[in-house]
């Protein structure tokens, strides 16, 4: 276990003791295995490590904890990991995004150089992470090869529900959704999505921690990157979830969204912190302008999803569940595993979201459909596409106003006739 203030090693520290690992390395797959490399040397892992560089071994990738300046990992990262790895063992076999993360708290022998002299300074005994090597493309990869085939689309679409499923199942968040983090796994038509990078993960062992990042911002709720206020709990993925869920939906609809709206493979895809902002402080008069209005318009079975997005912006919360989002829809009951294919019966007109409020609405679904505030429903209600509403042909309308004429006419012959008969007999 590791001290509080504890001095790490450094990225330089670390390249000498893997590179001596047979001498260094306590774990026997780590200390027999072959180094990855490059023609630069060490083959580097990973993106923008705060605390962390990586290493391959085999099939393994190894997570060592490094300073740098006045950088270092959290002085809890270990009682983390081990949480981590407790968890992560137990339930990776039934749960298809997670990988069994190994935290080895005696791992590697790590000789501390002094940078000046090149003399060894102090020799430490560090942990280290050990978790299995995905030789699969990352997420933004994936997507940036195949967005124009939309069976591809489509099955990546339901894969991302699929994991956001499993997640919310076992309660445990990652902490940093995007598109570096999730790697796919894709064999004929299936595919499988598999996370990495565990430094911020909640699960209900850590529920009494401080979370130790707030995520990539283009998949963030930006209140809570800006107040470094977001939930650390359960909930802390949903914003990322619907973000991803949203943007992947409309690609599959629409895949020349993908350049038009400058996506890229890192960074972000259809939707990025200036929108979620735009939207907080738009007004009605721009609405046609920003983008989160046009996916509403342009791809209508997302209507659900995005006035959900919407809301949680403009009410500075997390946003429901996709599950729960699609179960206050109506919907196909043969179609309810695949929200891309969902038929939004009960779609919203398009309003102010910022005096937006769900409002119960009465039907046969078990729960309420998503709806407009009253002052923004139309004013002359439309009948549901399943009402049947018997159509009167003009023929029988038109028979049925000259009916009473036709009567006062008998009644009055009738009438006249008696009068006459009465009066030639007088």
């Amino acid at each position: 276990m590791t001290k509080v203030n504890f001095i790490w090693p450094t990225i330089d520290d670390y390249d000498l003791a893997m590179q001596d690992r047979t001498r260094t390395a306590q774990d026997k797959d780590i200390r027999k295995g072959i180094l990855a490399e490059d023609i630069m040397g060490i083959k580097r892992y990973g993106g923008a490590n705060l605390y962390s560089c990586l290493y391959r071994v085999d099939n393994w990738i190894v997570r060592c904890f490094y300073r740098s300046g006045k950088r270092r990992p959290p002085d809890d990262i270990g009682d983390r990991y081990r949480e981590i790895s407790r968890f992560s063992l137990a339930t990776s076999n039934e749960t298809s995004p997670l990988l069994p993360i190994h935290y080895i708290e005696r791992g590697l022998t790590v000789d501390y150089i002094d940078a000046a002299t090149s003399s060894v300074e102090r020799t430490e005994v560090v942990p280290i992470v050990k978790m299995p090597f995905i030789e699969a493309p990352s997420l933004g990869a994936f997507i940036e090869r195949n967005y124009e085939d939309h069976t591809v689309m489509e099955h990546l679409t339901r894969a991302w529900l699929q994991m956001i499923r499993e997640l919310e199942r076992i309660q445990i968040a990652h902490g940093d959704l995007d598109l570096t983090n999730v790697k796919v796994r894709k064999q004929g038509n299936t595919i499988t999505l598999k996370l990495i990078d565990y430094d911020n993960v909640w699960l209900p062992a850590l529920k009494d921690r401080l979370q130790t990042e707030f995520g990539h911002a283009p998949f963030q709720h930006p209140e809570f990157i800006k107040a470094n206020t977001r939930p650390y709990n359960a909930t802390m993925d949903r914003f990322s979830a619907l973000v991803m869920y949203i943007s992947l939906a409309a690609l599959t609809a629409l895949p020349q969204l993908y350049k038009e709206w400058g996506a890229d493979e890192v960074d972000h895809l259809l939707l990025s912190k200036a929108d979620y902002e735009s939207e907080i402080h738009a007004s009605e008069t721009s609405y046609y302008t920003r983008r989160i209005p046009q996916l509403k318009r342009d791809v209508p079975t997302l209507a659900a999803y995005i006035d959900e997005l919407c809301l949680a912006l403009h009410n500075r919360r997390m946003p429901d569940s996709l599950d729960s989002i699609l179960r206050s829809t109506s919907y196909r009951p043969d179609l309810r595993d695949g929200l891309q294919e969902t038929i939004i019966t009960n779609s919203l007109p398009m309003y102010d979201y910022g005096k937006a409020e769900k409002i119960p609405v009465q039907g046969s679904s078990p729960l309420p459909p998503l709806s407009a505030p009253q002052a923004f429903l139309p004013s002359h209600p439309q009948p549901s596409s399943q009402q049947q509403i018997p159509i009167t042909p003009p023929q029988a309308q038109t028979r049925g106003r000259r009916t009473p004429l036709w009567i006062i006419g008998i009644a009055l012959v009738i009438i006249l006739i008696t009068l006459f008969i009465l009066l030639s007999h007088g």
